[in-house]
């Protein structure tokens, strides 16, 4: 007894019993699916071909048996037997030979009976026609005809098909998306003629942004409108540093804590300087809008709260948190530039920036001077209110900054312990030479926790997760020559500049305003390079010439002040200043521009941050190193002065320049000799500081600059990402695909 699939032969014949032949050859002709007849010569589609109308064949993959094949290959990739394998066949499924891709895109056939062509397959003898009409160039007059009836906006016949072959047979749509070669920007076609005119396209009912273009830019009046209220904030942080100084004296006489007057401006220099490159990690990490306005706000909380203190502890204490908001202002601005400016064209921003300081290095003592003789001290700290809160109004409506949906873990510990570190060598700094004496314990001790406490950063942020400071990027030669470059002109400006004031205070006799006025010359040499610098590098798109132009005319400017002496002339010591003022105004914003040129669009705010605080620390060391530079110079020249005389004059950068004009005539003329042979090796110092970038300037790399934003890419690619189909990720994930 035999069985056939698990039955008997007997039952199944019962139950199923024979039928003639024909009637069975007819049950299958019925059931066969009638076969499409070839095409003889001169056949001639049902629709006529038109115009314009003809669409390359799609590729295809080879029929259901391939079909079957890709299905498998998928469900091995699910599943996880054999990923590797089952990627590299799968892209072998939807490959196909070059010879015919590329006749495949050549050929091209009417709009009629749409169905995928097979690869390879030769053009029929009756399709000649279809050819043709490919070949032709396309008639204007008979474009999008049906959805200009229907309302819609015309597309053209060939994504018309495209549309129906992917809503009917799925996978020809899929095969599409995967192997149609990239799409190029196409020209618009002419209306069409006839019955079947396209009707005038709607407009977009979606409101257009003004003076945005499509990669997210500014432009135009909202990039000016943006700008300047970052150049507000900017201002503010800066003019901050020098508008109390004409003040002090009245605010000594009110709230007395005469012993702590300097700490009204360290504790603002202190607290930006520290602040700097956590500002520029938490732009990175939660959006540089939000932290640009966190920064106003808490410069303007201390502001408000300076102005209400009633002892010199609460003004040193709210001073301090003025400068922690500074830090974020100086910072946040000139990374938001980045945000919205390509660096080809940020070089003219970057150049009215540096005017910003400039402008509030005279205009600070000038305005701070006006109001404490017509109104009141406080309102040296009021007068920030109205000009924040515009900045904030601006920066709130005009300004939209896309922040990237990523959760971040924040450097706490090493945060801590850069604060602490730089807190320490700054005050080692402040101190030396003027509270302490430099080899004295505290200051001994000072250094030493310094340079511990830096030892430690470094070796923390090696292993965090999410450094607050990278160290990778002092990898590029660009950044680290560019950041070596910012400290020692920080060191070589900020340490000889601080000496012009006392000069022309002593030897002019001029008072602290008039000294400010004196200064116009090298601020405006400053203002002038900056601009010109700026401009001509977004004209050019170089920036190398400038750093090593502008670090020689300093080095030339430095010499000529140590040429300064007793009977100088006032326009004589005018055009030394302006000499020097155009050689860092040809530097000193570049080097901004350059380290986020390098950096990925993701550390540009650490990029920023490090070139500030570099420059910052630098000026820092510079104000400690030539302030003892010429107290000991001073001190030798004034050996043979008695001692009370001494005493009460000062020394270094705290020198009293009142109580020397009290001084008798012989002695005083004696004094002015000494402080100039003290200024001569001051300024010598200066010239040698500057030769050391003059030299880093030939060892920095020219990266050709950017005419695209950083974040543009960042949103190009998450956009690619998301519209991509399943099998495209699948593709793009597989191994040994390359990845541009």
């Amino acid at each position: 007894m035999a069985y056939c699939g698990g039955e008997r032969r007997e039952d199944l014949a019962q139950r199923c019993p024979p039928q003639p032949r024909a009637a069975r050859r007819e049950r299958a002709r019925a059931l066969r699916r009638p076969r499409r007849r070839r095409a003889r010569r001169g056949h001639h589609p049902p629709r006529r071909a038109r115009h314009g109308d003809a669409l390359p064949p799609l590729p295809h993959e080879g029929g259901a048996r391939r079909r079957r094949a890709r299905g498998r290959v998928r469900a091995a990739c699910r599943s996880g037997r054999g990923r590797s394998g089952a990627r590299r066949r799968l892209g072998r499924l939807h490959r196909l030979p070059r010879a015919r891709a590329r006749r495949a895109r050549s050929q091209s056939r009417p709009q009629g009976r749409a169905r995928c062509a097979r690869p390879g397959r030769s053009a029929r003898r009756g399709d000649a026609h279809s050819h043709a009409a490919a070949a032709s160039p396309p008639d204007p007059a008979r474009a999008g005809a049906g959805d200009a009836a229907r309302g819609l906006r015309s597309r053209g016949p060939a994504a018309r098909l495209l549309d129906r072959r992917s809503r009917h047979r799925p996978h020809c749509g899929r095969r599409a998306r995967l192997l149609a070669p990239l799409p190029r920007p196409a020209a618009r076609r002419a209306p069409r003629r006839g019955r079947h005119a396209a009707a005038p396209a709607a407009a977009d009912p979606r409101p257009a942004r003004a003076n945005r273009v499509s990669d997210g830019r500014l432009t135009g009046r909202a990039l000016w409108t943006v700008f300047a209220a970052l150049m507000l904030g900017m201002f503010l942080a800066a003019l901050d540093q020098t508008i109390v100084s004409t003040a002090l004296p009245t605010i000594v006489g009110d709230l007395g804590g005469l012993n702590h007057l300097s700490w009204v401006v360290t504790s603002y220099l202190l607290a930006s300087t520290v602040s700097t490159p956590l500002y520029g990690k938490l732009g990175d990490m939660m959006g540089r809008k939000p932290v640009f306005l966190a920064a106003i706000l808490i410069f303007l909380a201390g502001s408000m709260l300076a102005g209400l203190s009633q002892s010199m502890g609460e003004l040193i204490g709210f001073r301090a948190l003025q400068g922690i908001g500074a830090g974020g202002l100086m910072v946040g601005a000139q990374a938001i530039i980045a945000d919205i400016v390509p660096p080809r064209e940020r070089g003219r921003y970057m150049g009215l920036i540096g005017s910003v300081f400039a402008v509030a290095s005279v205009a600070g003592p000038l305005l701070g001077g006006f109001l404490v003789d017509n109104l009141s001290w406080r309102w040296v700290f009021y007068v920030n209110m109205p000009v924040g809160a515009l900045a904030v109004l601006i920066v709130v409506t005009r300004l939209h900054l896309h922040t990237p949906p990523v959760r971040h873990r924040i450097d706490i510990l090493g945060a801590t312990v850069l604060s602490a570190g730089v807190t320490a060598l700054i005050m080692l700094t402040t101190w030396g030479g003027n509270e302490y004496a430099w080899g004295s314990a505290p200051i001994v001790a000072l250094g030493v926790v310094g340079v511990a406490l830096l030892a430690v950063f470094v070796w923390w942020e090696t292993r965090a997760a999410e450094p607050i400071l990278p160290l990778s990027l002092f990898r590029s030669r660009v950044f680290s020559v560019a950041n070596a470059m910012g400290f020692t002109i920080g060191m070589a400006m900020f340490g000889a500049i601080v000496f012009i004031p006392l000069y022309l205070q002593l030897v002019y006799g001029a008072s602290p305003t008039s000294s400010g006025l004196r200064m116009l010359p090298l601020m405006a040499g400053l203002l002038a390079a900056a601009i010109a610098s700026g401009r001509a590098i977004s004209r050019i798109g170089r920036y190398k010439v400038f750093p090593v132009a502008g670090t020689a005319i300093l080095v030339v400017g430095m010499y000529l002040l140590s040429l300064l002496r007793v009977g100088t002339a006032p326009w004589l010591a005018s055009v030394y200043m302006l000499v020097v003022g155009v050689g860092i105004g040809l530097v000193m914003q570049v080097l901004v521009l350059v380290v986020q040129n390098d950096a990925r669009p993701e550390e540009i705010g650490v990029a920023t941050s490090t070139a500030t605080f570099f420059r910052s620390v630098g000026g820092s060391f510079g104000v400690a190193v030539f302030g003892t530079i010429f107290a000991s110079r001073l001190a030798g020249q004034l050996a043979h002065f008695p001692r009370s005389v001494t005493t009460r004059l000062g020394s270094g950068v705290h020198l009293n320049p009142a109580q020397a004009r009290h001084l008798p005539a012989a002695i005083h003329a004696d004094f002015l000799q000494a402080f100039a042979h003290a200024l001569h090796g001051v300024f010598l110092w200066g010239m040698a500081m500057a030769a050391v970038p003059f030299v880093l300037s030939w060892l920095l790399k020219e990266v050709p600059l950017r005419t695209t934003l950083g974040q543009t890419a960042e949103l190009s690619a998450e956009q690619a990402a998301a519209a991509a189909t399943p099998d495209e990720r699948l593709l793009a994930t597989a191994p040994g695909r390359p990845r541009h």
